[in-house]
């Protein structure tokens, strides 16, 4: 742009001198046709330009971006936070439940090892008990035929 300007000086300098008949004002006037192109230049370049405004407009806008996002982003990881929390307390209670499924199993299989002997020698006395019951009666019911006396006796004593 200098160039254009210092060759446009130069040239109005010098055409005096070859044509001698230029006045002061066509020299402004050749001044002011080259020049003008170049203004409109200069001034649409200045319109294409971004002012400290601008870029400050831009910057704010952006930083406001920025914390929407990082705010965002927060929020999201609380959230899986409180997932993540929820399925490990609900995996420690299958695990517990699991625990509790296998002593349970554990203690039955154990208690149907010792306890089916024992509950098997309490069945066998219980059985052999009723069985002697049954026969006392039965004496006492054959008793009480040859002796109806008795009859009231037996009846105190539960035997009939």
């Amino acid at each position: 742009m200098r160039a254009v300007l210092i060759g446009v000086m130069l040239l109005s300098i010098m055409i005096p001198h070859a044509r001698g008949e230029l006045t002061k004002e066509d020299v402004i006037q050749i001044i002011r046709t080259e020049l003008e192109p170049i203004k409109l230049a200069i001034a649409e370049m200045r319109g294409q330009m971004a002012t400290k405004d601008d870029l400050l407009a831009l910057q704010r806008d952006m930083i406001k971006r920025m914390d929407e996002m990082r705010a965002e982003l927060l929020g999201q990881i609380g959230e899986l936070r409180k997932a993540n929390e929820k399925t490990n307390d609900r995996i420690d209670s299958l695990y517990h439940a699991l625990a509790f499924m296998a002593v349970t199993i554990f203690v039955a299989i154990l208690s149907s090892i010792v306890a089916g002997t024992i509950f098997a020698g309490w069945w066998r006395r219980r059985q052999e008990e009723k069985s002697e019951l049954r026969r006392i009666r039965e004496r006492a019911r054959m008793a009480m035929k040859d002796h109806p006396e008795f009859a009231e006796a037996y009846q105190e004593a539960g035997l009939l």
